[in-house]
């Protein structure tokens, strides 16, 4: 572009058609200190650039030399890019209005006053036409950079929703292994206590020896858990290591919780019973650490997922996941008369309970938990593995 400005300040065509240079000697200084201007102020100062066209045009136009009207066009071109609509309208008027008066005070043809005019309003045109391209250019750049900072604050959200459902995941499984696990150790040292103070050994050695499977149990728990969490090939270990019913009802009558207990039908698969013993773990170390009970009710019911052959009996194969209708559902229901006063107001719990209305929700199940009509507490859990859930 500043080539173009050059050629069009220094050389034109003359009177009898030849193409000539406009100055010589000292006047080269007057195209040079435009071209300088156009080089270093064509962003800046636009509107001075315009100025200096128009004032050499007009002095070419003097030396009756038919110079170019390339440099007003630039600078018109310039101006309306830089400038918008308004100032670049404002810039064609007054060059027109130059130009016009260049008629009688340079004798300038109207045929020349013509073009000049055309390629003015040209120059604007097209100078108004990129700036719009580039504006448009410049919103959709700004718009892509809008959506992928959006998408990066969603996919970071994500990451940290993410990383906190798994700490939250890990509490409540730390949680119900190892303060069930100390609950129950606690409880049944107390028992080996009393039993060495009556001098009943044999019953110290059966607290120990159950404290000693109660802490191994957990232990086996917590490795799994560990496992399951640094080793993506082991996913799901943690739920493969799962006490049985019984064992879990045995420690707590061990630790001196007068259970009495019906288990009514059996897991569909080892989902449904690490989800039961979870559950049943955590209501009996409730009842140890909140309640000094008299009567523990422990009713669990699982239904499975079999179907009915046309003979009318229940067809398995022994793999559940295979069955008709996979998976299973579970009720879990546990009453102490052993209420607190001071957790009446708080039906809601700790920890362990947060965990359980989880677990429910988690399994498309239920959770309640507070004081009964008739002066007992009450725990009712839910539960259905996949497949197994109903409408």
């Amino acid at each position: 572009m500043t080539f173009v400005a050059v050629a069009a300040v220094c050389w034109g065509w003359g009177p009898d058609g030849r193409p000539v240079f406009a100055y010589s000697g000292w006047e080269w200084a007057l195209p040079a200190g435009a071209v300088t201007t156009f080089a270093l102020a064509r962003r800046r100062a636009p509107w001075l650039v315009l100025a200096v066209a128009i004032v050499l045009e007009g002095m070419t136009r003097r030396a009756d030399i038919a110079a170019e009207p390339f440099t007003t066009g630039i600078a018109l071109f310039s101006l309306a890019d830089l400038r918008g609509r308004r100032q670049a309208l404002l810039a064609l008027a007054l060059t027109l209005a130059a130009l016009g008066l260049s008629v009688p005070l340079a004798d300038r043809s109207p045929a020349g006053l013509a073009l000049c005019a055309v390629v003015a309003l040209l120059a604007v045109w097209l100078g108004l036409r990129f700036r719009r391209d580039r504006d448009a250019v410049d919103r959709a750049d700004r718009l892509e950079r809008q959506v992928r900072a959006e998408r990066e604050r969603t996919r970071v959200a994500e990451l940290e929703r993410t990383a906190a459902e798994h700490r939250v995941n890990v509490g409540r499984s730390v949680h119900d292994t190892l303060t069930n696990t100390a609950c129950l150790s606690a409880r049944l040292a107390d028992v080996a206590t009393v039993a060495v103070r009556r001098d009943d050994h044999r019953a110290a050695l059966d607290a120990v020896a159950q404290i000693a499977r109660v802490n191994r149990q957990g232990l086996a728990e917590i490795r799994a858990l560990v496992r399951d969490l640094v080793d993506d090939d082991v996913a799901g270990e943690a739920g493969s290591v799962v006490a049985s019913i019984d064992d879990v009802l045995s420690a707590a009558r061990r630790a001196g919780l007068p259970i009495r207990a019906s288990v009514q039908g059996a897991p569909a698969s080892g989902e449904l019973l690490g989800i039961a013993v979870r559950v049943l773990r955590e209501c009996l170390a409730n009842a140890i650490r909140h309640a000094e009970p008299d009567r523990v009710e422990v009713t669990i019911a699982f239904e499975d997922g079999a179907r009915d052959d046309p003979s009318g009996h229940p067809e398995r194969d022994g793999h559940p996941e295979r069955d008709g209708h996979p998976g299973g559902r579970c009720r879990i229901e546990v009453v102490n008369d052993g209420v607190d006063p001071a957790r009446t107001g708080s039906p809601d719990g700790g920890v362990g309970t947060i965990s359980l209305r989880a677990l429910a929700e988690e399994h498309g199940g239920t959770f309640a938990s507070g004081p009964g009509a008739d002066g007992t507490w009450r725990v009712c859990f839910t539960a259905t593995t996949e497949g197994g859930r109903r409408g």
